[in-house]
């Protein structure tokens, strides 16, 4: 027997549900500011620095009183802001004094609360711009915002990493492209690409991504486009360029900075050192690919499936086992720090510092200038040339590493993670066999930098943490849609 709401009770429910929402993302945000203390690693570190300099000189780079470009630096700017209106600290430290001073770097991490409200805000207008009924839209931005903070934001909170601004960046992005493609104005597709802008000044990825993602906004965005390209192509061009003006105008200035002073017309520096990790990938054999699935895994899985049924054992992932390189351990650490570069395993620690240390130590022995920015992108693209086919096949197993971002460690959880985010990596494909331009506008950008970093990258799970709420807010308007076609289709055969 169905269930059925008297209208009565529907009506309480859309009055009752929005205040859900709002005092859901306050509570929420009262308790990730509750006690927050800041536990920063290298990457953070660096960005609180950055930050810190800019706003204690008005100089920005991680280096003290220096510029420099590396991090990305809307994120840090946004910082240095938020401690100029609500703390104030001291200026003028040293990094060492700086870093000494906890009561500032407790201060710095509670920027992120702004972060996580902003995202949960974003997500529930995002919902109300996705779902026609105002009682489901509210109902599922209650659900991604509660698996987006369990499995993501909360665990963000504490340090100063990029992938909680990120997140709630993309989030905005999606919000002005289903705004522009319902109203198609050129201040619409502006926006876009002054979003689009912001999010490669806060994951400097995209800048490449954007080449081929910016012109597919612009055919995406053509309500009214067919195959019959010709008749439309000035409107196309049109939107294009509103796309192209609105990017550079947030972009183009930070690009001319690093130009001028580093000569590096680059978002941020550090790309060279990821490619001659990644490059370090393409020299796996057969078993170490295959295992790459294996170390890659979630515990659970490990313990669970291919231990006990496709015969793996963790004793392979640790010193001396033959996946060993798949991971970053001690007996390797103990390597570096003797200089016994050549015989380090972890793909990462080659790529990340023997090889370089080695070249480096190589190229001063020789009386030659070395940098590792520049030689990490000429093994890349030289192991590139060598083993293309490898390249693309590795692909798959990092793609199978980045799948796994929510923090979760039960059965639901893991399956909840599989579905959702195989849903989204693929859903630019999906959407184009449903024909949904929505879905394919909303995935486009953040499922092409999940593929750039498989691409590229040695994919850390942490990178893929940012397409969290945008990938649970998919998968929702995926089942949404699905019911959708699924009764206009029944409905057609009756009429019929």
């Amino acid at each position: 027997m169905a269930l059925v709401l008297s209208p009565r009770f529907i009506e309480l429910l859309k009055k009752l549900l929005p205040i859900s929402v709002v005092l859901l993302i306050i509570g929420f945000g009262l308790e990730g500011a509750w006690g927050l203390r800041a536990d920063l690693g290298g990457d953070a570190t660096q960005n609180f620095l950055s930050s810190y300099n800019f706003y204690s000189n008005l100089e920005y780079g991680h280096d003290i009183g220096a510029p420099g470009f590396r991090r990305e630096p809307l994120p840090n700017w946004i910082l240095a802001i938020f401690l100029f209106i609500f703390y104030r600290p001291e200026s003028g430290l040293s990094k060492v004094e700086v870093l000494s001073k906890q009561p500032i770097l407790d201060a710095a991490v509670h920027v992120n609360i702004f972060w996580a409200i902003l995202l949960f805000a974003l997500a529930w207008v995002l919902c109300r711009q996705l779902f026609e009924d105002s009682l489901v839209a509210d109902l599922v931005a209650l659900f991604s915002i509660i698996i987006s903070n369990a499995v993501f934001v909360r665990l963000e909170l504490n340090n100063l990493n990029t992938e909680l601004p990120a997140a709630a960046i993309l989030l905005l992005l999606a919000v002005v492209t289903v705004h522009s493609f319902r109203h198609n104005s050129f201040a619409s597709y502006l926006s876009v690409g002054v979003v689009y802008g912001l999010l490669v000044l806060t994951k400097a990825s995209g800048a490449y991504v954007a080449f081929a993602t910016i012109p597919l906004y612009a055919f995406a965005l053509e309500k009214r486009f067919n195959l019959n390209f010709l008749a439309q192509y000035k409107q196309i061009l049109k939107t294009l360029l509103c796309l192209a003006i609105g990017f550079g105008i947030v972009v183009g200035p930070w690009i001319s900075r690093n130009y001028l002073e580093f000569d590096s017309p680059a978002i941020a520096q550090g790309g060279g050192r990821v490619l001659w990790i990644r490059s370090e990938f393409n020299k796996i054999n057969r078993s170490q690919y295959l295992g790459a699935f294996y170390a890659y895994s979630p515990t659970l899985l490990r313990q669970s499936i291919w231990e006990p049924f496709l015969g793996y054992k963790s004793s392979q992932l640790e010193c001396g086992g033959d996946l060993q390189l798949h991971r970053r351990l001690d007996c390797d650490v103990d390597l570096l720090e003797s200089k016994r570069f050549d015989d380090v395993k972890s793909l990462y620690m080659r790529g990340k510092k023997a090889l370089p240390l080695k070249f480096q130590g190589n190229a001063i022995a020789s009386g030659l200038t070395f940098d590792v920015d520049d030689e990490g992108k000429r093994e890349f693209f030289n192991t590139f040339k060598r083993y293309p086919l490898k390249h693309f096949a590795l692909t798959l197993p990092l793609a199978w590493r980045g799948l796994w971002s929510f923090a979760v460690s039960d059965w639901f959880g893991t399956a909840l993670n599989f579905v959702v985010m195989t849903n989204f990596v693929f859903m630019p494909l999906i959407a184009i066999i449903l024909r949904s331009r929505v879905l394919f506008l909303l995935s486009l950008a953040p499922s092409a930098y999940f593929w750039f970093y498989a691409f590229v990258s040695q994919f850390w799970t942490r990178f893929s943490e940012p397409f969290v709420p945008i990938a649970v807010i998919i998968f929702f308007y995926t089942i949404n849609f699905l019911i959708v076609w699924k009764s206009r289709k029944s409905s057609r055969v009756i009429q019929s």
